[in-house]
């Protein structure tokens, strides 16, 4: 599939914290039951692959709906 076990795992991972930010859960809450070690771990990892913090994603989320 061109991915590694970990980058599917990380993106799994991220997806479930997207789920968690669109409830508006806390950044902290989203990131510890995703998976991921702290905040800045799910910061690093959501900037890294959607372009943006999780904080900017659940504003924009909340805004649109």
């Amino acid at each position: 599939t061109g991915s590694s076990l970990h980058n599917f795992h990380v993106l799994l991972a991220l997806h479930k914290a997207k789920t968690l930010l669109r409830n508006q859960a806390p950044i902290i809450e989203a990131a510890l039951d995703a998976g991921f070690y702290d905040q800045a771990h799910l910061n690093r990892e959501f900037v890294r692959t959607f372009g943006m913090p999780p904080a900017a994603f659940r504003t924009g989320w909340a805004v649109a709906t």
